[in-house]
């Protein structure tokens, strides 16, 4: 079962519970471990039967046999992503060199958290790279791990299972030594500084990529900061995905030739030589499109992606009057990078709302737009002009999307409408203290701009009213705990096609619902 105590699906990973008339009643004079381990059947409840929760994390095949995965108490959070340590070592077992492998998170020098693998070879060590190409071909990019640790041999208990307190901490250095290219100047020094400095990884060469190295949403704004502090240079946030490492990006500072600050494209998937039109994926509430980075890289290499971000906040408001007004913009800005259509644009959550207003914009140009993919986003309701969002809700709404899950502890609404703007504030630091991995380095005033921004994205769409699109609608529902996606069917004239996807809102677009939700996107892309 998950989390949830349901059932999972043939291939999807979940934790075993075993019962029947041979199982134990408990534990011998240990009453909590037993109220813990000993659950009442959830599917015959007024029975009194039990199940006991093994702790194992086991898949079924279609063949009818389970494999085991690993143990649940090594599913863990990693910026956001929950992560199966297990599969990663499954994975790794299956490169005929690897005769052990052992996947562990770690803090790193700086105390930002690591993915880290420890490798027993059978023979001959292969080439990092070489091991990092096979895992790409079975998991996302946020499942790689940074770090690689060869062993003579694993430490083990006195009961011969796998000691993993006593696993030796990595020495943070460059990922693979082999391809290290030393800085050429004074501009790219500096540059390896910072971002040695910023990931604690050294030494860094200048064709390293930023996010292979551990790099994350968060640790963009403190490097690109430091760039300004240190550098002058001011650099928006799409310059991290154009010049991911210091050689292109210290090219981009040398000639200038920087995305503009007031272009809203990034570029995801770099086009390569295909006939495939790109996607282009719209902002969420939050404004930024690091959401999407995984999943372009799964629609494979030869889909060009591309996103769109939302605009940094002026004096607490964005710089448009309403929600049509920045459609047209973001429909401008996609027409510079691809001027004629047809074109393929899409979004998650509140993305796709905004997908759907640049699509109705294209269209009223005379532009075809062949496929429109909303992803569990919700239906804009139409409202009096003098109702106003109520601020509570939205607090309550961001300090969920924070920790990029459902939780049973988030605050009342009644408690969050009693406190101030600043209290608000103070609340959302608490929270992100407490194991929120996606915010864990995000300062006060980093979680309050995330916040007004979060706030401004929302009171633009209040207002919005939206009218019949003339198309077709392609809605991906999660399946569990998404949004009601079946009004959408009244804004297109041809109505909306709905497909089943996995998992719940925030987790259907974060692994292991990942690969098949990005299947899904290419097969109808593929239509």
């Amino acid at each position: 079962m998950d989390e949830n105590r349901q059932l999972v699906p043939v291939g999807l990973p979940g934790e075993l519970y075993i019962g029947g008339k041979g199982l134990a009643r408990g534990y011998h004079n240990r009453p909590e471990l037993t109220s813990e381990a000993f659950i009442r059947h959830p599917f015959r409840p007024s029975s009194g039967e039990r199940l006991y929760r093994t702790g194992d994390l086991v898949r079924y095949q279609r063949d009818g046999s389970m494999q085991l995965i690993g143990r649940i108490d090594y599913q863990v959070k990693l910026r956001g992503f929950r992560i199966e340590l297990g599969e990663i070592e499954n994975v790794l077992e299956e490169h005929p060199a690897v005769r052990i492998a052992v996947a562990k998170i770690l803090d790193g020098a700086s105390g930002d958290k690591q993915l880290v693998a420890y490798l027993v070879w059978e023979n001959t060590e292969v080439p990092l790279d070489t091991l990092r190409a096979f895992l790409r071909q079975y998991l996302p990019e946020y499942m790689l791990p940074s770090f690689f640790v060869t062993l003579e041999s694993l430490p083990v208990t006195l009961n011969g299972k796998v000691d993993r307190k006593a696993l030796p901490a990595p020495a943070w250095k460059h990922y693979n030594q082999a391809a290290y290219l030393a800085p050429r100047d004074y501009l790219e020094l500096q540059l390896v500084r910072i971002w040695e400095e910023i990931l604690q990884v050294r030494p860094i060469g200048i064709t390293d990529p930023f996010f292979q190295l551990g790099g994350h949403s968060l640790l963009t704004v403190r490097m690109m900061a430091e760039i300004q502090r240190r550098l002058n240079k001011k650099l928006p946030v799409s310059a991290i995905f154009q010049g991911e490492t210091i050689e292109r990006l210290a090219g981009m500072l040398r000639s200038n030739d920087m995305p503009l600050e007031d272009s809203r494209i990034v570029e995801l998937q770099k086009p390569k030589q295909t006939d495939r039109k790109p996607i282009f994926f719209l902002h969420p509430a939050g404004g930024n499109v690091h959401c999407y980075v995984p999943l372009a890289y799964l629609l494979g290499e030869d889909q060009p992606v591309y996103a769109v971000q939302s605009p940094s906040l002026v004096n607490n408001q964005l710089p448009y009057p309403d929600f049509i007004s920045r459609a047209k913009h973001y429909a401008k800005e996609i027409q510079s990078v691809q001027p004629e259509g047809p074109y393929r644009l899409g979004g998650w959550c509140y993305g796709g709302v905004v997908a759907f207003a640049v699509a109705q914009e294209l269209k009223r140009e005379g532009q075809e737009v062949d496929h429109l993919i909303l992803m569990d986003s919700f239906v804009p309701r139409r409202i009096s002009k003098e109702e106003e969002p109520d601020r509570a809700e939205i607090v309550q709404s961001f300090s969920v999307n924070l920790e990029w899950d459902y939780t049973e502890n988030q605050q009342s609404l009644d408690r969050l409408r009693a406190m101030s703007d600043e209290e608000h504030i103070d609340y959302l630091v608490e929270l992100a203290g407490k194991g929120s991995d996606v915010s864990m380095d995000a300062s006060y005033e980093q979680l309050q701009d995330a916040l007004h921004l979060w706030m401004a994205n929302l009171q633009l769409v209040w207002k919005y009213q939206p009218e019949m699109y003339a198309g077709r609608l392609t809605c991906i529902q999660p399946a569990e705990k998404g949004v009601d996606m079946t009004g959408w069917n009244r804004w297109a004239s041809e109505g909306a096609q709905f497909f089943r996807g996995k998992g719940n809102h925030y987790t259907m677009i974060r692994p292991p619902h990942l690969q098949p939700l990005a299947e899904q996107i290419r097969s109808i892309l593929a239509q």
